[in-house]
């Protein structure tokens, strides 16, 4: 899966994915010693599918809580809290609750919800149109 920082459509959603692959200290929450996986097959993300409550866990029971705590009236300045590693992914913000691994291996950030909602789209559309299934291992480029 390939995002672009020159694409206007989804240059916040691709920035900070690049953010959280190459910098993850510096993301949200803060974890000290934090890895965020995806950014080569050698540390895939996998398609969560099938465990729909897994899916809105990660999005709505950890993603949101800490976007709110963190970024209060985000809402209000037209963003979303995007989650990387997505919400559609078994490296959610869940994943500790499952593997025994630590919290927080993932990055949150308010970004503009018309961006948000793009890359979300292309999204779900590449899951489909590479035929993407439960369980897969994927990872996400970012380009200029």
């Amino acid at each position: 899966l390939t995002y672009s920082k020159s694409d206007g459509a989804v240059k916040e959603s691709a920035r900070h994915i690049e953010d959280a692959q190459d910098h993850p200290e510096t993301t949200y929450p803060r974890v000290e010693g934090k890895r965020i996986p995806g950014a080569s097959g050698h540390d895939p993300l996998h398609r969560l599918f099938h465990d729909r409550t897994r899916g809105r866990q990660n999005r709505e029971g950890y993603a949101v809580p800490v976007c709110n705590q963190q970024w209060p009236g985000y809402p209000e300045l037209s963003q979303d809290c995007d989650e990387y590693p997505f919400a559609s992914t078994y490296e959610g913000a869940t994943r500790h609750l499952y593997d025994d691994g630590p919290y927080g291996r993932f990055s949150l950030r308010p970004i503009l919800f018309s961006d948000n909602q793009s890359a979300g789209s292309r999204l779900g559309t590449w899951y489909g149109a590479d035929r993407i299934l439960d369980g897969d291992a994927f990872y996400v480029r970012i380009v200029e």
